[in-house]
């Protein structure tokens, strides 16, 4: 048990009580004896609230919700000096796990799985009042999982062999705001310059979970016939001033879309993440590699909002040559227009993509050797992102996860291939 002083300010929740409780039972101990295949089992489970998290505060507030309101918001931590929220309340996560340990062919191969059950409190948000954003600390996010480990290692004379895997299955989903806010949506400050969050912290979804438009389709209809001159060539006249445009998803039904047409485009949650790293020893010489990706795991491509956008001036990705005409229909880039009177480039599913992947993160050779004095040295070349397969169109996939920005593209520049050369001396 700890209880510890959780929140610098006057008043309630300054202290907090943390339990844990963890258990075990050996269904066979390990012995250096046991020549079977399986030398260990053992069953394990716990409970426990490892701590609280940080919680958020504002900078200061914007005097009006205006189209820029999103931008006078800041995030921060007890620790930079802000002032803090009159509701301000710590997280709190509580957790229990279960799993299973083995160990095999003499402990040589570890393999161990949990499943693992959270439940986060007082999760914050931002919700509008009156005339300002209010921050709320009343969210519960239910989060559950499995994550899988093994670790291999073994020494045969001059050969030295080691791997780990490591894979967490997760799925999260916000279970309630509080009951004056249940009906709306919470969301979090983006510096993306758009009027509307991009993110949002919505009942029955995952947190942080993308929000716009649903694009369903460019608008085609047959322009009209109006001449033909003498070198054959055909004059049409396009009547629709909607054709080329996107047609959005109409939820409501009244033939206009606006706000109340929003809805949930993607999730920036990954549904599988793993690593495996391994290497082998021979006499002097080394090889390591290292390997990660992700399964599923929305991006939102944030470079199309600019370089894709249909009005305006700036410049553009060659992609924009490929906008749709009266002679290219089947485009999947919309018309350009400078007013853009259908503002095709409001954030919609079109700009969603799937962000799987899968890395070489790093491979690395090395050459031990003596010195005179009979210090061990160690010589190597060391390859880094060398490798990366995926079916997102943006700069990279692996975008981090930046406060409240997972998933968000803003074109920041791609990892690139990099070659190391060093010297490890007196090891």
């Amino acid at each position: 048990f700890r209880r510890e002083k959780i929140l610098n300010q006057e008043g309630v929740d300054q202290f907090g009580l943390f339990p844990a409780f963890s258990a075990g039972i050996w269904l066979k101990k390990p012995n250096i004896d046991d020549e079977s295949i399986i030398t260990a089992m053992k069953l394990f489970s716990g409970w426990g609230i490892p701590g609280a998290n940080r919680f958020y505060a504002l900078n200061y507030f914007e005097p009006e919700l205006n189209e820029n309101h999103l931008n006078s918001l800041v995030s921060t931590n007890l620790s930079t000096g802000l002032r803090i929220a009159p509701n301000a309340r710590w997280e709190i996560v509580e957790e229990w796990n279960m799993g299973f340990r083995t160990e095999w062919l003499n402990s040589d191969l570890k393999f161990n799985v949990t499943y693992f059950d959270r439940l986060r409190k007082n999760v914050a948000y931002l919700t509008p009042d009156e005339n300002t954003l209010q921050w709320n600390h009343s969210g519960r996010v239910h989060n559950s999982g499995y994550e899988l480990d093994m670790n291999y290692k073994k020494d045969l004379s001059q050969i030295g062999l080691f791997a780990g895997f490591n894979m967490q299955i997760n799925s999260s989903k916000v279970l309630s705001l509080d009951e004056l806010n249940s009906e709306q949506i919470g969301f979090y400050p983006e510096n993306s310059g758009f009027s509307s969050p991009l993110k949002v912290f919505k009942q029955g979804a995952a947190p942080g979970v993308f929000w716009g438009y649903v694009s369903e389709e460019i608008v085609q209809k047959e322009p009209a016939f109006i001449a033909q001159d003498e070198t054959k060539s055909l004059f049409y006249r396009d009547l629709s001033p909607e054709s080329g445009d996107i047609k959005f998803k109409d939820f409501d039904g009244n033939g206009i879309i606006d706000e109340n047409d929003m809805s949930v485009i993607g999730n920036p949650n990954p549904d599988v993440t793993y690593t495996l790293n391994g290497g082998v020893i021979f006499d002097s010489f080394d090889f390591v590699f290292v390997l990660n990706g992700v399964s599923k795991g929305d991006i939102f491509n944030l470079d199309k909002t600019w370089n894709e956008a249909s009005g305006g001036f700036s410049n553009r990705s060659v992609s924009i040559t490929d906008r749709w005409t009266l002679f290219n229909p089947s485009a999947t880039v919309p018309r350009v227009h400078f007013d853009d009177p259908n503002n095709n480039n409001r954030p919609h599913s079109g700009m969603i993509e799937n962000g799987s992947f899968f890395r070489i993160k790093r491979i690395e050779f090395g050459h031990y050797f003596n010195s005179k004095n009979g210090n061990k040295n160690r010589v190597y070349i060391s390859a880094y992102d060398v490798l990366t397969i995926t079916p997102y169109n943006g700069s990279a996939p692996y975008l981090g996860n930046r406060l409240n920005s997972q998933g968000l593209d803003y074109g920041l520049m791609p990892a690139r291939l990099t070659l190391m050369v060093g010297l490890q001396l007196g090891i």
